[in-house]
């Protein structure tokens, strides 16, 4: 049996990289080789290579949303898996039909802290707008029905535990060892 991917979502600088860095050390496949960390990111963006070349094809209208699914649909297996494209929060739409009981995780901050953290990349006009369209697309999926979990940087719990807890309840087994979750846990330490 397949199991249905763990989609990694927000409007850009809302803790995508950490939540898909957790569920990397999690045990999920989050589908390696990643994009490499680099001076915006020093801990990795647990991106994969993959998914953002068809996240290119796609947004350039060269693959359709079910074209987007069957590229990366090829690692589904038994194993929980999942995906961080930056693309998709744009999306949605599509690609929430294309991925139909998919978990999505959908990570949220602050809007002012996050156009303030967009602005290190974009002039303040354009990062309003990204904001504003990739949020406006989050807000469809949240009312969508779709399986979701809303994580926010905000949050007071154990991201490590509630993380792990919370795709339990929402019906996606996840079962890490131990020394999984010592190495999340190592993981978010460095993130400070």
């Amino acid at each position: 049996m397949t199991m249905a991917p763990i989609i990694v979502t927000g409007t850009g600088r809302s803790g995508t990289s950490c939540v898909a860095g957790v569920l990397h050390y999690l045990g999920v496949d989050m589908g390696p080789p990643f994009v490499p960390p680099n001076h915006r990111n020093p801990h990795g963006y647990f991106e994969s290579v993959h998914a953002i070349e068809a996240g290119k094809l796609l947004e350039a209208g060269r693959i359709s949303a079910s074209g987007y699914a069957e590229r990366i649909m090829g690692r589904a297996g038994p194993e929980p898996w999942g995906f961080k494209d930056p693309r998709v929060a744009g999306l949605l739409a599509s690609l929430s039909v294309a991925f139909a009981g998919a978990l999505w995780i959908v990570c949220q901050r602050n809007r002012d802290d996050t156009i303030r953290s967009l602005m290190k990349t974009y002039d303040e006009p354009h990062a309003r707008a990204l904001f504003d369209r990739r949020q406006a697309c989050i807000n469809v999926l949240l009312a969508s029905g779709s399986r979701t979990i809303r994580w926010s940087l905000d949050e007071e719990d154990p991201i490590v535990e509630s993380l792990s807890r919370r795709i339990n309840e929402a019906g996606t087994p996840l079962a890490p060892t131990p020394e999984q979750v010592t190495e999340a846990e190592s993981y978010v330490a460095k993130l400070g």
